[in-house]
């Protein structure tokens, strides 16, 4: 009988202790949990690696890209569908926008009229720097304005935005004066060796006073 009860602990034991085996290496590997091998590269259809593609955000502009070119002078003051023309009687050219015909007065004297109000107009006269000299040219220039008006006593205009502008325009000197019936502003600067006088007759709000000055500033020796 204790052989028995002997032989019984001995096979109990032992299931014990291999049910506790099983269960360790069980526990090494839970079901469920699959371990991919290390160093694993993918790969294309072909069996060769892929290769990952960078993009560079910071790259340059391509060359032939084409950037904005600067508006040409014409462009620049409103001059686009202006014609340049020749005076037949002083030496010089002018662009003149569509709405204005050049005349030629007598020698010394052109007028760029308004071609639907012949009252609205700037007398343009032309002479060498040589010939005379600029106060007296300016003191002329102050009794035309003043006669112009019936004797208003002209003012010097200081506002840079009514004086002629541009490459090689020089000491620009303007007068003005107005009645109840015209504007009248006579501008007096140098270019290119030339004495220019720019007079402008235009009505009391001065409707096409910007028009005068941006053409004047293209005067030019021929």
């Amino acid at each position: 009988m204790k052989s028995k009860w002997k032989l019984l602990s001995v096979s109990l034991a032992t299931a014990l202790l291999l049910a506790a085996c099983g269960t360790e290496a069980g526990n090494e590997n839970p079901a469920g949990e699959k371990e991919e091998p290390a160093g694993v590269v993918e790969e294309t259809n072909n069996g060769a690696p892929a290769e990952e593609t960078v993009t560079d955000e910071s790259e340059p502009a391509e060359s032939g890209q084409e950037t904005a070119e600067e508006p040409s002078d014409e462009q620049a003051n409103g001059l686009t569908d202006a014609v340049r023309t020749e005076s037949d009687e002083q030496d010089f050219a002018i662009s003149v926008l569509p709405g204005y015909s050049l005349t030629s007065e007598e020698p010394g004297k052109d007028s760029l009229m308004v071609d639907d109000d012949s009252a609205i107009f700037m007398r343009i006269e032309t002479m060498s720097a040589s010939e005379v000299t600029v106060d007296e040219f300016l003191e002329n220039t102050r009794e035309l304005v003043s006669a112009a008006t019936d004797v208003q006593t002209p003012e010097e205009v200081t506002d840079e935005v009514k004086l002629p502008q541009g490459d090689g325009i020089k000491d620009a000197v303007a007068y003005s004066a107005q009645t109840d019936s015209v504007t009248v502003t006579s501008t007096v600067f140098e270019r290119d060796g030339q004495l220019i006088r720019l007079t402008v007759f235009d009505s009391p709000d001065e409707k096409h006073f910007e028009n005068f000055l941006r053409m004047g500033e293209t005067i030019q020796k021929k």
